[in-house]
């Protein structure tokens, strides 16, 4: 078994965020953004101003006139993208390990990570009280718990879940428990904790696999983006499209099953140009 208490420290003791990541992602989630506080930090990111730019002059934002400015991006994209699009860019390398326990090949955990924050972003269209950085943030993040696990499994625990996850018929955070004593949702809020993220993320991050009876919308965005993610075969150890049989095991979801499947058609077609913006 692994120590839930000693895999907390183990997540305090991951690199932080790059402080300029950091710096952005605590500008938008304290609402407090200055453009010129924005723009001066992006600046200083070469990397987040090629994607910057590139994101600014996708289908999704061009308007038919390419523009080379930070600032100009900054301004099309909106400052919630800009600090997604950093926080993407910090978590890609961390999250594209392969995870042989979990039968994920490198880059597989990355690809659902981002399918499921498009998942999200889609949904909380619906659901306009909810912070849509924020949002986006827990579903890019609810499986990092899986990459700080799989680094402290020993032989025996890896070779165990294997077998435990094997038929598919297990749930994933359920399999955990039974061989290793806790679950990346529980390690992923520990992660999100040490990196001094919002306490909304923690909890959505660490409950969202059981939603649980009146569980808030956040968590409830988070479990059903994740589904969706695993509904389209990405990075779930299966392949091919199952929206019926996710649905059938689905918790509390945060949109009805007809617009389950509408997100899940949405998600699929978006995702090569997320792909092309972040490198998933």
């Amino acid at each position: 078994m692994i120590d839930p208490t000693q895999m907390s420290r183990y997540a305090r003791d991951l690199p932080p965020l790059d402080t300029t990541v950091a710096q952005l992602v605590d500008l938008v989630f304290q609402d407090g953004a200055e453009l010129d506080e924005v723009v001066d930090l992006v600046r200083h990111d070469g990397h987040l101003v090629v994607q910057l730019l590139r994101l600014a002059n996708s289908p999704a934002y061009g308007r038919g006139e390419h523009i080379s400015s930070v600032r100009t991006a900054v301004v099309r994209v909106g400052f919630g993208q800009v600090a997604m699009l950093a926080l993407t860019a910090e978590l890609s390398p961390r999250l594209r390990v392969g995870l042989a326990p979990y039968g994920l090949d490198e880059g597989e955990l990355w690809r659902h990570s981002v399918a499921a924050a498009l998942a999200a972003g889609a949904m909380v269209e619906q659901a306009p009280d909810e912070d849509g950085c924020l949002v986006f943030a827990a579903a890019l993040l609810h499986d990092v718990g899986k990459a700080l696990l799989a680094l402290h499994m020993d032989e025996r625990q890896r070779r165990t879940l294997a077998v435990a996850l094997q038929d598919g018929d297990t749930p994933c955070h359920e399999a955990e428990r039974r061989v290793l004593g806790t679950d990346h949702a529980a390690v992923g809020a520990s992660v999100a904790e040490a990196w001094g993220l919002p306490e909304a993320l923690v909890e959505a991050i660490g409950a969202h696999h059981v939603p649980g009876e009146g569980a808030d919308a956040l968590v409830r965005l988070v479990h059903t983006a994740d589904l969706v993610a695993r509904a389209l075969g990405i990075g779930s150890g299966t392949a091919g499209r199952d929206i019926e049989g996710v649905l059938e095991s689905a918790g509390q979801l945060a949109v009805s099953h007809a617009a389950f499947a509408e997100v899940c058609d949405h998600t699929e077609q978006r995702l090569p140009e997320l792909e092309t913006v972040y490198g998933a």
